[in-house]
């Protein structure tokens, strides 16, 4: 569970649904981003600044959030701000516990390799297992 300002949200990314979701989540910030990009060179700089600056940089982060956990969840994780600080907090914290994740997976499909038999074989031969 990824834990934040006191909320608990399930985050598996070793689960198939979970993983298709966050990409999708991925894919559609990324797009935003170049939107945003493209409506700044467009217009001069002057578009994206300011108040407008602001939803629209959250915007990017609420549709991220509200694709991987739903639109309550981010909602409640928000209580409703436009606030890019606390949209970077949430993400890097996100990320942080991606990062943790990962290195679980890591760490047990290391100790798993030992037991597969391609792995043995590795071992019987002289060569490094995984």
């Amino acid at each position: 569970m990824w834990e934040y300002r006191g909320k608990r949200l399930e985050l598996d990314l070793e689960d198939y649904d979970t993983a298709v979701r966050y990409q999708q989540a991925l894919e559609a910030m990324a797009a935003r981003e170049r939107q945003m990009k493209e409506t700044l060179a467009s217009d001069g700089d002057s578009a994206l600044r300011g108040p407008e600056g602001i939803r629209a940089y959250v915007e990017m982060f609420r549709s991220f959030f509200a694709a991987l956990f739903g639109q309550q969840a981010m909602e409640e994780l928000f209580e409703g701000r436009y606030n890019i600080r606390e949209c970077d907090e949430a993400y890097l914290s996100l990320l942080e516990y991606i990062r943790g994740q990962l290195q679980a997976a890591r760490q047990r499909k290391e100790r798993f390799a030992a037991y597969l038999p391609q792995s043995r074989q590795r071992s019987a031969d002289g060569k490094e297992s995984m």
